[in-house]
C-alpha cells in the first residue's frame, strides 16, 4: 500500500527537482551574459605567460559550458561586441563555413573593440578583429605547411587542405574587396 503512493511521490520530487535545475542552469546563464555585457573589452585568456584565466574568460567558459551550440550562434546577435567575438571564436573553431557566413553578416560593423591583454589595451575596428580571428583559425585548420609536434617530428599539411586553403584564401579576398577592405594588413592573405 505504501509503495502505490510512495512511486509517484518520488517521481513528482524527481520532476520537480530537474525543473529546479533546467530553471536555475537558465537563470545562472542569463546573469553571465548580463556580466559579459557589461565588460568594455576583450581580454586574452592568459594575460600572460604564467597569469592563471582571466575572469572574462572563466565567465566566457562556464556560458559556453553552459550553452548548446545552437544557443552560441545566438550569441553572435547579442548587441555585446565582447560576447559576439568570443561566440565568433568558439564557432571558427568548430565550423568555418558557419564562421564565415557570420562575418559576411558583421563585415560592415567598424565599431571600436577594445583588446586588453596583461597592461597593454588596444583599440581595433570590431570587423578586423572578427576577420583576424577567422584568419587565425584557416591558418591553423589549413595553411600551415608544415608542423613540428611536441616530440620534434614534422608533419605535412596533405594538398588537399592547402587547396581549401587557396579556395577560403580567395573567398575571402574578394568579401574584403566586396567591401573595401584593405587586405594588406593580413599577411597571410597575401602568400
Amino acid at each position: 500500500m505504501l509503495s502505490r503512493f510512495f512511486i509517484p511521490f518520488i517521481l513528482l520530487c524527481s520532476n520537480l527537482c530537474s525543473a529546479q535545475t533546467l530553471d536555475s542552469t537558465a537563470i545562472r546563464k542569463a546573469r553571465l551574459i548580463k556580466e559579459i555585457e557589461q565588460s568594455n573589452y576583450n581580454e586574452l585568456c592568459y594575460a600572460g605567460s604564467i597569469e592563471p584565466l582571466s575572469n572574462l574568460c572563466l565567465k566566457l567558459d562556464s556560458l559556453f559550458n553552459l550553452s548548446s551550440f545552437d544557443e552560441i550562434i545566438s550569441y553572435c546577435d547579442d548587441t555585446s561586441h565582447v560576447l559576439k567575438f568570443y561566440a565568433f571564436e568558439k564557432i571558427a573553431s568548430q565550423n568555418d563555413r558557419l564562421a564565415f557566413s557570420i562575418l559576411k553578416k558583421e563585415i560592415l560593423d567598424s565599431t571600436l573593440f577594445n583588446k586588453q591583454s596583461g597592461c597593454l589595451s588596444l583599440s581595433k575596428p570590431f570587423n578586423l578583429s572578427l576577420i583576424g580571428e577567422y584568419l587565425r583559425f584557416l591558418e591553423l585548420k589549413y595553411a600551415r605547411i608544415e608542423l613540428v609536434t611536441p616530440n620534434h617530428r614534422v608533419s605535412y599539411i596533405p594538398k588537399s587542405k592547402r587547396k581549401q586553403w587557396q579556395k577560403k584564401r580567395v573567398e575571402l579576398l574578394q568579401l574584403l574587396k566586396d567591401n573595401h577592405i584593405n587586405a594588406t594588413q593580413f599577411e597571410i592573405l597575401l602568400h
